[in-house]
């Protein structure tokens, strides 16, 4: 089956109401060796904390510094940064096992129990995470199929996959694993492999969003539909919901780091939001950063959606570390991730309006008129 969407951020959200709960992350300096508990205010011993939270609990009653990775084992953050320290000398880790959340209790500002949590002076940062957003959508195209898929045709236009797929041996994507990481996908479409298996998380929501992607990678080469870019690759996915009602992008991007290769490809289907900015890549967060960083390091190939916010990524000050998009900025870094902005289908290529743009940006693809699977709800 396959539909016309919108490619603007326009969709309903088809996340259930009531699980959009957003948590404050805070993450300790790199060189404090903690237990890597839920509840850490019990048994945290640091000059001064217990009165201050104590304090803190008075005004916000319930809260508590639970880890920001559950799913993925501490014993398997450590052997990945061990072994990214390993393959790749320049790699500095940060310390994964020093985030840790606090949701933020109903009724209250977001913001304030950041600031709040601050002003404690014992965190490297501590930011919002407001949870899950609208994938980055794009224009599906209507029948007919392969004909209508323009991005496989020969530069300007296109990729120029057909002509790999005619004179170049293993051109498919053999070999290669490619992971997708979104909220869902409809795995048992008719012109997708068999046996695509979820990493780890819940498929939960914007199964249409996530079964077109898989659809313009890894479309089975046969009578129906659709081919795919890499149709020989191996495909998996990992969900950002990790469980029903919990949502961790970063705990996502370590859980499929940890079974990748080097050389192999793990797209970020996903954006996120900060204060007063809607819409960017999935980095602007200091634990999703970190993941992306250590995969990077690890030789993983990450491919990351710029968000469909129309911003300008050169001038985005991120609280608390600067404008770390801006390649000509002091603040800046790099994560290693290849940033993909959205522009039209007809060359040459102009940038669609919705796409975020700036120097952060490595390159686009097109934005309009993807041929490509879709599903129902």
């Amino acid at each position: 089956m396959e539909k016309t969407s919108p490619g603007r951020n326009d969709a309903v959200s088809d996340v259930p109401r009531g699980l959009k709960i957003p948590k404050v992350v805070v993450k300790f300096p790199d060189q404090m060796e903690l237990r890597y508990t839920d509840n850490l205010e019990k048994t945290l011993a640091y000059p001064g904390f217990k009165d201050a939270w104590a304090q803190m609990q008075r005004k916000y009653p319930g809260i508590t510094m639970n880890r920001h990775f559950t799913t993925v084992k501490p014993e398997t953050i450590r052997e990945l940064m061990a072994k990214a320290q390993h393959v790749n000398s320049r790699y500095t880790p940060s310390n994964l096992l020093n985030y840790f959340s606090i949701e933020v209790p109903p009724g209250t500002d977001p913001e304030e129990l950041r600031a709040s949590l601050q002003s404690l002076r014992m965190f490297d940062t501590a930011y919002v995470d407001y949870g899950p957003e609208i994938p980055p959508l794009v224009n599906d195209a209507d029948d007919p199929r392969s004909p209508n898929q323009g991005y496989l045709d020969p530069a300007p236009d296109g990729i120029d996959a057909r002509h790999a797929f005619a004179r170049m041996d293993n051109a498919h994507g053999g070999g290669i694993n490619f992971v997708d990481m979104e909220q869902g996908w409809n795995l048992g479409h008719e012109d997708l492999p068999a046996g695509i298996t979820l990493i780890s998380g819940v498929n939960m929501a914007w199964f249409a969003h996530g079964t077109s992607v898989l659809g313009e990678v890894s479309s089975v080469d046969n009578t129906l539909g659709c081919v795919g870019i890499a149709p020989g690759c191996t495909t998996r996915v990992v969900s950002e919901w990790r469980t029903a009602a919990t949502f961790n992008s970063a705990e996502a991007i370590l859980s499929a780091a940890s079974v990748m290769n080097p050389g192999d490809v793990l797209l970020l289907e996903a954006q996120k939001t900060l204060p007063g900015t809607t819409f960017l890549p999935v980095e602007v967060l200091q634990a999703e950063f970190d993941a992306i960083q250590l995969t990077t390091a690890l030789g993983i190939v990450v491919v990351e959606a710029a968000g469909n916010g129309g911003n300008d990524l050169d001038t985005i000050n991120v609280p608390g570390v600067g404008f770390v998009l801006n390649r000509s900025h002091a603040d800046f870094r790099d994560s290693g991730a290849i940033m993909v902005g959205a522009s039209s289908s007809a060359a040459p290529h102009t940038r669609l309006g919705f796409s975020n743009f700036g120097s952060r940006i490595d390159c686009y693809a097109w934005g309009q008129n993807v041929d490509t699977l879709s599903t129902d709800g």
